[in-house]
């Protein structure tokens, strides 16, 4: 019989920020990402953002506010 174990997923907390043409640096934006590993949650974010843009993974949330927030698997979201 196969199992279908998913991979366990980590809400892994990610700041992305753009440098304007002027060399400002515009406000951070923080997103939420429920993903297995930080390269995918690195991979799934910079999908959606300006190429440009510089991203880091900042921390993680917790189980309980990841539930709390209702963040779902392989779901990104900024908060």
């Amino acid at each position: 019989m196969l199992s279908h174990k998913h991979k366990r997923q980590t809400a892994f907390i990610v700041a992305v920020t753009v440098t304007t043409e002027t060399g400002v640096e515009a406000d951070a934006v923080t997103y939420a990402a429920m993903k297995p590993s930080a390269e995918e949650a690195l991979a799934s974010i910079q999908a959606v953002v300006d190429v440009h843009a510089h991203i880091a993974i900042v921390g993680k949330l917790s189980a309980q506010v990841a539930k709390a927030i209702n963040l779902k698997r392989d779901e990104i979201r900024v908060i």
